[in-house]
C-alpha cells in the first residue's frame, strides 16, 4: 500500500476496508465520483503489478495480515452495531433542591 498515491491509498482503504461505496468515497473525499473509479482502479493495478513480483512465501504472509486486519475490522464492525442497536433509558433528572 505504501507504493500507492495518497488519494488511491485512501480511496482503496474507504472501498474496502471501510465498505463504503464508490460513491460514499467521492462525497468523503470531496471528488468526481469517475475520478474515485479511477483512483481505485489504478490502486488495484499497481497492488496487483506489485504483488506479481514477490516470492510466494513472502505473497502468503502478505495474504494472511491482509485476513487478519479485515477480520479485525468486520468484528469492530459488529460490535458497534451491537452496541449502537443497544438503546439505554437514562433516568430523568431529580432535582436535590429540599422543598420548605
Amino acid at each position: 500500500m505504501n507504493s500507492l498515491a495518497a488519494n488511491q491509498r485512501r480511496a482503496l482503504e474507504l472501498a474496502y476496508f471501510y465498505d463504503l461505496s464508490h460513491r460514499e468515497v467521492a462525497q468523503e473525499m470531496h471528488a468526481p465520483l469517475g475520478t474515485v473509479k479511477a483512483w481505485i482502479r489504478r490502486a488495484i493495478e499497481t497492488l496487483r503489478i506489485n504483488l506479481t513480483v514477490l516470492e510466494p512465501t513472502t505473497l502468503l504472509a502478505v495474504s494472511r495480515q491482509t485476513e487478519e486486519s479485515f477480520l479485525r475490522i468486520q468484528a469492530s464492525r459488529r460490535l458497534k452495531r451491537q452496541t449502537s442497536s443497544v438503546r439505554t433509558t437514562v433516568p430523568p433528572l431529580v432535582s436535590c433542591a429540599s422543598a420548605t
